[in-house]
Formats: structure tokens, C-alpha cells, sequence
């Protein structure tokens, strides 16, 4: 198809769909690292089969730049592309167009964020050059999850005006009649090779599991963190699969939101989850020490729902137990690390964690993580003055008091990707100092 601009002059105009996941966003990669990919929602089905339908209806045939990460694990959506007489693609937009000085790439976060988009696309049409349209396949997807660990700038470079892309594409469509990059520009084929096992035997070699270990999971208000949590436990689980037989232990601390009942739907025939439920919401340490109480392992990890400390970290930590009472993980360790933290948060940690090693008299870094790995007989029957934050650190505290040893595992804590946090930062200082205050005059022991 053709258009005629001012000259008259017919001119060819291309299209490109990047298939990549959401999460994969450029804006979002500060806050979305590698390794959280495989365990949040997968929803590049669903964009690609809108793009299809949305092209199919309007007579359109695209090149389909389809991302390495989502081509190995979904080689049949790759397939029905290629069945639907698109071109595919396995480079990169820029390097196939990178010699095309004379085509214009037109992106969709440009025209998403245009105060009219329609009014850019109009005026592009009566630019004079080509325009090569390059949208990502999630940009169609407006019910998208936020990621709230990214920055307010990234967020709205990401999210800003994706309600309005169907109508901005449908325009597009009809105001420009592109086609493949190739069709349009004459472009050199790289075509997207993806091999499917068909016809395999699978081999399972069952693995002799030397050890059980228990990770308890608090939870308040995280109905946005459930899907991700339980692919994160399931990436935990195959990893360390020829060493551990893990067991976990998700404890609700009576949220408002919808977490308990996507619990109970998410897991209810998952002979390795125990849901636990507290009658009030009491707080994020006494909700670890139920999960403690309720594991049936001698060996009991405890992380974030949010995904703020890696779980494959617990990997490493669990054989450091051996000669310890605890382990915990430790950003503030001089090999430790911090992403995304708002320094003066950060500021206000580190500054704590020195007033305790001080009071402790500890060569210890981090006080109040809650990524840790303990023996139960050290925590069972544990009574706190504090139940919720606070008590993190109290919880430590009281081991080392009794001659425990505890041992620290350097890691990086990152911010939350998903929901918002629920710790009242003024509160939790307060409650600081007063903890410390109580360890000196011995209440805590």
C-alpha cells in the first residue's frame, strides 16, 4: 500500500512489533532486574494475540522482532505469528533500519505521551520522509501490572498514555497503510530461528533430597505480589532441588485486600504450601515467628513477599547455618549492596544499624533484614515486646543475648517491584530508639 504526501509522491511506510514481555520495558529495567523475569506474570500471550487480531482486522502485514527471553520459552506463539504471514525477525529494530537514514522511527512511547497523538501522526504524514512505526507488544496491554519499585520518572515514561494505543495503532493504520520492514525498505532477512523439541523422551532423575527446609513467608495486603511470590518459591524450589526439599509456609497477617482468598485459590492443591492465617493483623515479625511455629523442619528460612532480597540467595545461606544459631542477609555489609533505596532511607539504616553494633558491642551490619534462615528450637516459644518491623531487630537481638551465633550473608536488597510498602517510617524509628533504649537498661535479654 501507498500513501501520497505533499508532493504526491507515493511513499511506503513499515511497522514493527517488538515482542517482548511488559516488565522488559527500557523504562523499567533500573527496577526489573534478569532475575525477576521468570517469576512475575507472563502476559505477552494475550498482547501478541490483540496485535494479531488488530492487524488481521485491518488487512496488515508486520515485522515481529520477537526478544530471545520470550522465543525459548514460547516457541508456539512464535509459530502462530509466522502462520499468520508476518515477518519475523531475530535482531533489533535500530540495527536492521540502522543504514536507513531516510526513514524515520516513529515509536509508541513517542506518540503515547504526545499531547495529541492523532495531531503527531497527522503531521508526520505530511512530513516527507518514510516513517517506520515501532511499537512493543505490551504497549497494547493497558490492565498491565505497575511496578511501584520503579522510579516516578520511569513509571510515567512506562504506563503514560497506554490507555490510548488501540485507538493511536487503529489510526495509525488507517491514516498510514504500512507493511513489513522488508516489503517497505527492502531490508536483508534475519530470520528468527526457534527450536521445538517434538517427538523427546523426558528423562526424570529423582534427586536424593539431604536436607528439609522450611520458608516461612509473611504476608499483609500483597495481592498484587501473589503470582510473583509463588513463581519466585517455584524457581526457588527447582534450583535447589538436588539439595533441599523445601516446604513453605505463607502467613497471612489478615490483610484487607484480597490475599487470603488468592491464596487459597493459588494453592489449594499444593501438597508443599501451609497457609496460615493470623485471627488480627498483629505485625510482619510476629507473622514469621507463626510461620516458625507451623514449620515442621529444623531448618526455617524467612523472606519478603516483595522480592526485595533474591530467595535463591537462601541457597547460599542455609549451609552457613551450620555453625550458627541465624543467618541473616546483610545489604549493609562492605560486600552487600543496595538498588533503588532512597538514600535518605538508606541514610537512616545505616545510621541504626551503627547505634546497635554499638550498644551490641557486634561486628554485625544489618539488624532488621527479614531474609533470614534460623534453627526453630532458637525461635520457637520467642516472645516480642515488638511484633511488626521493630521486631526484626528485636528477634536478632534476643539471639545474640541468649549466646547464639549469628552469621551474615552479604546480598543486595533492592525496592519492592509490586504494591507499596506498609512500614510507617517515623513510627519505626521511634520504636528504634525506644528498642535500644530497652536493651541497655537490660529489658531485652
Amino acid at each position: 500500500m501507498t500513501e501520497a504526501g505533499p508532493s504526491d509522491a507515493p511513499r511506503q511506510h513499515g511497522l514493527a512489533v517488538v515482542v517482548e514481555e511488559w516488565f522488559q520495558g527500557q523504562a523499567l529495567a533500573a527496577a526489573v532486574r534478569r532475575a525477576h523475569w521468570p517469576r512475575l506474570e507472563s502476559r505477552v500471550e494475550a498482547t501478541v494475540d490483540a496485535w494479531l487480531a488488530l492487524l488481521e482486522h485491518s488487512a496488515t502485514k508486520a515485522t515481529f522482532f520477537v526478544d530471545a527471553f520470550v522465543a525459548e520459552r514460547r516457541p508456539a506463539l512464535v509459530a502462530r505469528i509466522a502462520a499468520s504471514g508476518h515477518e519475523l525477525r531475530g535482531d533489533r529494530v535500530e540495527d536492521a533500519l540502522t543504514a536507513r537514514q531516510a526513514v524515520r522511527l516513529v515509536y509508541g512511547e513517542e506518540l503515547r505521551r504526545a499531547a495529541d497523538g492523532e495531531d503527531a501522526l497527522d503531521d508526520l504524514a505530511r512530513a516527507s520522509k518514510p516513517c517506520a512505526f515501532v511499537f512493543s507488544a505490551w504497549e497494547l496491554d493497558a490492565t498491565q501490572p505497575r511496578i511501584t519499585g520503579a522510579s516516578r520518572r520511569d513509571q510515567q515514561r512506562h504506563y503514560a498514555g497506554i490507555d490510548r494505543v488501540a485507538g493511536l495503532v487503529r489510526h495509525m493504520l488507517a491514516r498510514f497503510w504500512p507493511t513489513s520492514l522488508e516489503a517497505a525498505f527492502g531490508l536483508q532477512a534475519a530470520p528468527l530461528v526457534v527450536a521445538v523439541a517434538t517427538g523427546a523422551t523426558a528423562v526424570t532423575v529423582a534427586a536424593t533430597m539431604t536436607q528439609r527446609v522450611a520458608v516461612v513467608v509473611p504476608m499483609f495486603d500483597e495481592a498484587a505480589n501473589v503470582d510473583y511470590l509463588l513463581r519466585s518459591l517455584d524457581e526457588l524450589a527447582a534450583r535447589g532441588r538436588d539439595r533441599y526439599a523445601f516446604e513453605f509456609v505463607l502467613v497471612d497477617d489478615r490483610s484487607r485486600d484480597a490475599t487470603w482468598e488468592l491464596l487459597q485459590r493459588a494453592c489449594r492443591d499444593r501438597s508443599d504450601v501451609k497457609l496460615v492465617r493470623h485471627e488480627r493483623n498483629r505485625g510482619v515479625a510476629a507473622a514469621i515467628l507463626s510461620g516458625i511455629e507451623a514449620a515442621t523442619c529444623d531448618v526455617v528460612a524467612s523472606i519478603d513477599c516483595d522480592g526485595s532480597y533474591d530467595p535463591l540467595d537462601l541457597l547460599a545461606m542455609v549451609p552457613l547455618l551450620d555453625s550458627a544459631a541465624m543467618v541473616t542477609a546483610s545489604p549493609y555489609h562492605p560486600q552487600g549492596g543496595v538498588r533503588n533505596v532512597p538514600a535518605w532511607r538508606l541514610l537512616l539504616s545505616k545510621t541504626l544499624s551503627r547505634i546497635y553494633r554499638i550498644v551490641l558491642r557486634s561486628e554485625l551490619h544489618t539488624f532488621t533484614s527479614c531474609c533470614r534462615v534460623h534453627r526453630r528450637d532458637a525461635m520457637v516459644g520467642m516472645r516480642l515486646l515488638h511484633e511488626g518491623f521493630l521486631g526484626m531487630a528485636e528477634m536478632l537481638v534476643r539471639v545474640l543475648r541468649c549466646g547464639g551465633v549469628v552469621h551474615e550473608y552479604p546480598t543486595t536488597l533492592s525496592s519492592r517491584l509490586l504494591g507499596y510498602s506498609k512500614m510507617k517510617t517515623l513510627r519505626t524509628i521511634r520504636g528504634h530508639v525506644g528498642l535500644l533504649v530497652a536493651v541497655m537498661v537490660g529489658r531485652v535479654r
